[in-house]
């Protein structure tokens, strides 16, 4: 649900970031493009897309986030006593394989929103444009960017769980009541 709400409120910036990078004569730099998009297009252009945006991170962020849970929790009980020493190669290996899947899962999603962003009146919502993308181009081109989208997101969320992880360790180790109560935990 966070990131589903975190990239709606950000679905100009995807919107924006999406006419710059595909028409670059039309929209040279992003500030005027802001004010490019509001004066020919309206406000709601902001928001093109943002169906495959909050549907697609709902989606990823759910299984990113409980995948990496659960196989963290397996490895660290099938590492035994050497899941202390094995502690970020276990974190590493979760996250990875959870954003791996993660970004399967999400690509098919950010495919129609750039269509959506790319050719406004291509379909007359998610559904319409998914449906006519994969009549006249076939299947694949909801898939095509996986391997993009797999060598980005295995690095960063590796990264960001493994630092969370570790920082959140620190912090119980330097202010160990945390641990036993939750509003001082947030």
């Amino acid at each position: 649900i966070c990131a589903s709400g975190v990239h709606l409120a950000t679905t100009p910036l995807d919107v924006v970031k999406t006419k710059v990078q595909i028409y670059p004569d039309r929209y040279p730099k992003v500030l005027p493009s802001f004010q490019s998009v509001w004066k020919e297009e309206g406000p709601s252009a902001f928001f093109t897309g943002w169906l495959p945006t909050i549907s697609g991170h709902f989606v990823a962020g759910g299984v990113l986030y409980a995948t990496t849970e659960v196989i963290r929790r397996s490895l660290t009980e099938a590492a035994g006593v050497n899941a202390v020493s094995l502690e970020v190669p276990i974190i590493l290996a979760a996250a990875s394989i959870a954003s791996a899947t993660a970004a399967v899962l999400y690509c098919p999603f950010d495919a129609v929103r750039i269509r959506s962003v790319a050719q406004p009146g291509y379909g007359s919502n998610a559904i319409e444009t998914v449906t006519r993308m994969v009549k006249e181009d076939g299947v694949g081109i909801l898939t095509d960017a996986i391997p993009v989208f797999v060598a980005k997101q295995v690095p960063y969320a590796a990264v960001k769980f493994t630092i969370f992880d570790l920082t959140t360790e620190k912090l119980y180790q330097i202010y160990p009541l945390a641990q036993e109560d939750l509003k001082l935990s947030l």
